[in-house]
């Protein structure tokens, strides 16, 4: 189990390092405390955000089933997971705004991205551990 709990603290540490970059790099005065889901965005959702709602829902569904042996790396994960929702709400907040910039698209499609990659490790570490 030591290998596991290793990789699980080794997630747990990325996905730290890099919350805190992205909160750092949140606007200044801006509240990024609510979150918002795909359907509460006036625009219609595209098939890439249904393909993504999808996927980030079976990695959750892999996650939350297998990675329960210790409950302290569950509470890291929801918690950097969450702070990654609201910097994925921010941009699309600020997109909505201004959907041309080309800057705050990339960092949308990161921030995305970002998430997927911190849940595929972690159902990729629950699997492995579930054996």
């Amino acid at each position: 189990m030591a290998p596991a709990l290793a990789a699980a603290a080794a997630v747990v540490l990325a996905c730290a390092a890099t919350l805190g970059w992205w909160l750092r790099r949140a606007p200044a005065g801006e509240d990024t405390t609510d979150t918002i889901s795909v359907s509460q965005v006036a625009t219609p959702p595209t098939a890439a955000d249904r393909e993504y709602e999808v996927e980030i829902a079976g990695l959750q569904r892999v996650v939350r089933t297998h990675l329960t042996y210790d409950p302290h790396v569950v509470v890291d994960l929801e918690r950097n997971l969450a702070r990654l929702d609201v910097a994925i709400a921010d941009y699309r907040k600020a997109l909505s705004q201004q959907p041309g910039d080309s800057h705050l698209q990339r960092r949308f499609k990161a921030a995305r991205e970002q998430k997927l990659e911190v849940l595929r490790q972690a159902a990729t570490l629950a699997a492995g551990g579930s054996n």
